[in-house]
């Protein structure tokens, strides 16, 4: 006697995997139209098939087999892990190709990515990548320094010893290396302040110093 569940019943029919690379990718079996693919905001000859898996049938729809594999680069989702609102649930993911907002490159948000994203930090599934990889450390750098710039001026309030001073100033120059946004102004005014309280910080406001002057440029 075969044993009960999704994973020993026969398949019903075939699937076909539909992709669009800037819309994801779709199983759709084949008593559906490809046409009603509209839904993703695409129409017919925008969406191609890469794929023919095995389906089985469910209480409510159907669902590829365990175990079917698909073409390199794709992906199988799980819905139970994904957090979704508008969009999904996501049934396979598919390299989708999009351009970066801040260098204007086109990148690949792979399928692997979309998974960990997710399924593993789980991101709600409306969320999509809008920056390449580089610009996207690039910026999570600068939020990290950030950060740490805000907590240096809270600690630097009404400082009467040097070290803070000089973290606030050097958190300055970190910061605004990266490309963020810090007074530099007032980290120059912190090295002066810290060699009064007899601290060296000729180096660290020099920097600072040069700094300015390069943004004023």
């Amino acid at each position: 006697m075969a044993k009960r569940g999704r994973a020993a019943r026969p398949p019903d029919s075939w699937g076909q995997v539909w992709f669009h690379p800037q819309r994801g990718a779709v199983v759709v079996t084949e008593a559906v139209n490809p046409g009603c693919m509209r839904y993703r905001g695409g129409n017919d000859g925008d969406w191609r098939d890469v794929a023919r898996v095995k389906m089985t049938s469910t209480d409510r729809h159907a669902e590829p087999m365990r175990g079917e594999r698909l073409p390199a680069g794709f992906l199988w989702g799980d819905p139970a892990k994904q957090a979704y609102g508008m969009g999904g649930p996501e049934q396979i993911y598919g390299p989708l190709e999009k351009r970066c907002r801040d260098c204007g490159n086109d990148f690949v948000f792979t399928a692997r990515a979309q998974q960990q994203l997710y399924e593993t930090l789980g991101v709600f599934i409306d969320v999509t990548a809008v920056r390449c990889r580089t610009c996207a450390r690039k910026r999570r750098d600068v939020e990290a320094k950030r950060v740490a710039y805000a907590a240096a001026i809270h600690a630097a309030e009404g400082a009467t010893t040097a070290k803070p001073l000089l973290a606030l100033a050097r958190a300055t120059l970190a910061l605004v290396q990266a490309g963020g946004r810090g007074s530099l102004d007032r980290a120059i005014a912190c090295c002066r302040k810290a060699r009064r309280l007899g601290a060296a910080a000729d180096a660290l406001e020099a920097a600072l110093v040069a700094l300015r002057a390069a943004r004023g440029a």
